[in-house]
Formats: structure tokens, sequence, C-alpha cells
């Protein structure tokens, strides 16, 4: 009795360490003090009818296959449950590799149904991609989307299948202490986490370093006025998949760089190219890859953790609840987790994923918002913060809106809110700034064009 016991209290504390460690993640990357200016959005203050126009026909005929791919693969996943014979069919292709025994069947199981939904997005990824072009939004070839594609399912379920073998394994082996096993092994994956922004920051990219003159020379003063005197500021070389204007912040420590795409660089003035990694290097300075990453890790440990709860629950006489004793886990066949409550599970992980996405976009909002208030700080230019937000909007077709509803599917907050807290920063440091529509004058003046 004593024994069962301490399998079923293995798990609460997995999971009460695992929380612990989130909420320290959260309070270690200020995510409980973002700033909370928020000026008033005002679409006609910044943007012409004919802008708000051509945005309004290019996100409308987005808006379908953008809601496809972000439901699909859930809806993929419930008809696996729900169809009997789609599940039967998936255990039966597991069935035919007996010489992986029961874990690696499951793990093989998992990831199959993970890589199934993931590729039920695939046309709605298609067609966004073929509209993308007719705006000419994207240079990308067909096939390049398509090898993307397929890069990201094969190593999801490579990771997922070579994962979840070893963990079933594992709790396997360790039939009474798995849990507590499994949990201090779960916190180093969590701390190993920290490092990946470092191999990210490591990783080989086709960049190119500034062109030297004005602009170059302006944003190395603003790396010393950041703090940040080391971090490379490079601009990509390669052809890219995007022709809009966007430039982002990888790696974490001495590995930290910004790295701009060509088109930033040609397409902007220098005040709005300098306010562009103004924002990035906030991004640096609030370390927001490393706490990325963590929490990342956090998740996928109380994952584990809520899989080791549901597990270490008592035995029923009915057998509804899964035993773990050595009376039932003697065979090489025998799984923690059997191939056929799988499906449940991947449906139940993709449930999560959809239901927490409000909760992880409201944080990305905040991160983002966070750093444009360093950009603001660092360059003391809101005109020219407003004026690089007016063209990345027009460029990037940018989703201008503000309505509610649709506010848990953004990472950033739309144009015209970052727009106007740039406004209401603005007024509280008593700078004033124009009210009228911003038009931003042609890039001829001060950026050097990259041969």
């Amino acid at each position: 009795m004593w024994a069962q016991q301490r399998v079923n209290r293995a798990p609460l504390r997995m999971v009460a360490l695992l929380v612990v460690c989130l909420i320290g993640i959260a309070v270690a990357g200020r995510w409980f003090t973002f700033p909370h200016l928020r000026g008033t959005p005002d679409w006609r203050l910044d943007f012409t009818a004919a802008e708000l126009a051509r945005q309004a026909r290019y996100r409308g005929e987005l808006s379908f296959w953008m809601w496809w791919a972000i439901l699909s693969p859930f809806l993929t996943a419930a008809a696996y449950v729900l169809i009997r014979p789609l599940r039967l069919r998936a255990m039966s292709v597991v069935r035919a590799a007996p010489w992986l025994g029961e874990p690696g069947r499951a793990a093989l199981l998992c990831a199959l149904l993970l890589g199934a939904s993931s590729i039920s997005a695939w046309p709605a990824e298609v067609m966004v991609w073929h509209i993308n072009r007719r705006w000419d939004m994207t240079s990308e070839s067909l096939g390049g989307v398509f090898l993307s594609l397929a890069r990201d399912v094969l190593l999801m379920g490579l990771v997922v299948f070579a994962l979840g073998t070893l963990f079933l394994r594992l709790m396997r082996r360790w039939q009474r202490t798995w849990s507590t096993r499994i949990a201090a092994g779960s916190v180093v994956v969590i701390a190993a986490c920290g490092f990946l922004p470092a191999l990210q920051g490591l990783q080989p990219e086709r960049t190119t370093a500034m062109p030297p003159g004005k602009v170059s020379q302006q944003l190395e003063t603003l790396k010393v006025k950041a703090g940040l005197p080391s971090v490379p500021i490079r601009v990509s070389a390669s052809a890219g998949s995007d022709n809009g204007l966007n430039a982002y912040a990888t790696g974490a420590g001495p590995w930290a760089r910004v790295v701009l795409r060509t088109s930033s660089v040609n397409q902007t003035r220098a005040d709005e190219l300098t306010s562009m990694v103004a924002h990035e290097l906030g991004h640096v300075r609030a370390r927001d890859p490393l706490f990325g990453a963590l929490a990342g890790g956090c998740l996928t440990g109380i994952l584990i953790a809520g899989l080791g709860w549901w597990q270490g629950r008592p035995t029923t006489e009915s057998g509804v609840r899964l035993p773990l004793s050595p009376m039932h886990m003697s065979s090489r066949q025998m799984s923690p987790i059997p191939a056929r409550i799988v499906p449940v599970l991947v449906l139940a992980w993709l449930s999560l994923q959809l239901a927490g996405l409000p909760l992880v976009n409201s944080v990305s909002r905040g991160i983002e918002t966070r750093a444009d208030i360093a950009a603001l700080e660092l360059t003391q230019n809101p005109q020219a913060f407003i004026s690089m937000m007016h063209r990345v909007a027009v460029t990037n077709l940018a989703f201008l809106g503000d309505d509610a509803p649709r506010q848990w599917l953004r990472s950033h907050p739309t144009i015209v809110q970052r727009i106007a807290n740039a406004r209401a920063w603005a007024q509280a440091n008593g700078i004033d700034v124009p009210p009228g529509i911003v038009a931003p004058k042609p890039t001829s003046d001060g950026v050097q064009r990259l041969q």
C-alpha cells in the first residue's frame, strides 16, 4: 500500500515542481510587468481609405484559409478519435512493426497522428502561398513550400517517436520510481532549453554585414546606447520567401544577433531602419529568445507531468485506469500507455494547444509591446517609429483591425494599436507628434542599397 501511494503521489510532486518552474520563468522574463501603455487606435488617423480597402481585400482572401490552418489539425485528431475505421486503420499500420514493442508502437502512432494532423493543413498553406504570390508578397516557389512543410513534419515525427519511445521504456523500467526520475529529468531538459537560443545563434545563415556608411554608423551608436555593442547586425543574403519588411533577433548571450531582410534595408529610410533595429535590440536586451525557449521547455515538462499524473492514478477493479505495477508491467510487450489510447492523448494535446493560444498570444503581444517601448526609449523618435510602422503595414498588408474576437489569433499587437501606443508614449514624454496621416518619404535619403 505504501508503495502504491508512493507511485501515486510522485506525479503530483512533479506537477507542482514544473508549475513552480514555469512561474519562475515568467517572473524572470518579467511577464508580470509588461507595459500597460495603451493608446486609443484610430484607423483613419494614419491610413488612407485606399490603404485600408486594399488591406481589407487581401485579408478577406486569406481569412478562410487561415482558419483552416488553425483548426484542421484539431479536427483531424478528433476524426481519428470519433471515427472507428480511421482509428483501426492507423493502429493496423503500427502493428506491422512488432519489433518495436508496445512502447515503440505507441510512440510511432503518436508521431503518425501528429504528422497527419499537420498534413491536413497543407491545402490551406498552399492557398495562402498562392494568394501571397498573386499579391507579390512572396517569391518562394511551390516546390520550396512543400519542401519546407515536409521537412517540418518529418523532423517533428522523428523527435516525437524518439522521445516517446524513450519516455515509455523508462516508465516501464523504473516501475516504482519512474515519476520522480522523469520529473528530475524534465527539469534537466527545461534547463537545457536555455541553450537552444545559443545553438540557434550558432546556426549558420546566409547573411552579410551592413554596408558601410552613415546608416551603419548610426546603428553602431544605437547598439552602444542599448548596452549591446557586441551584438552583430546582419543582412539576410538568402533569396527568402518573404518580400515584406521584416527583422528578427536570434540567439542569446554572446551568440545573439539581429538579422534584417534585404527588403527592409532597401525600402526604408535611415530613421525608420533605426527604429526597426531598436525594436529587435529591445528583444535582445530583455533576453526574450532565452526565456521563450525556457517557457517552451516548461510547457513540455508540464505535459509530461500531466501524463505522469494520469498514469499514476490508483487502479480500479473495472480496469478503466491503467495500473503501473510489476504484475502488469513484466511483459516486454507491455507499455504504460497503450497504443489504443494514443489518439485520445493526441487530441487532448492539440486541444490544449488550441485552448492555450489566447494566453500564449497575450504574452507574445506583451513582449512585442515591451520591445516597442524599448525602441522608443532608445531612439527618442516616435515620428520615425510611426512612419516605420506605416510603411510595414502598407508593404506587408498587415492586419489593421482591432476587433476583440480575433485578438487571440494575433501574436503581435495590430499596427494601428502600436502606432497609438507610440503616440501615447510621446505624449507622456512631452514629445510632439503630428496628428495627421503619415506619408513616408521615398527611401533615397540615406539608406545605401545592397548590390
